[in-house]
């Protein structure tokens, strides 16, 4: 397995805060939002919306 020491980076993947994504373009990376915390944001928007019943499932 090659290490990843030595490659190239092009993107930094974090949680969904937008405060991160100024300093990551001034240092030249591309953001990537994590899959995972944008799972779980969609799901807990999701319930929040059943809860209010303003979507109908």
């Amino acid at each position: 397995m090659e290490s990843t020491y030595n490659q190239d980076r092009k993107y930094i993947v974090t949680d969904l805060k937008h405060e991160y994504r100024q300093p990551i373009r001034k240092l030249g990376f591309k953001h990537q939002f994590c899959v995972f915390h944008t799972k779980q944001k969609i799901n807990m928007r999701h319930k929040r919306l059943l809860k209010t019943k303003q979507i109908k499932f």
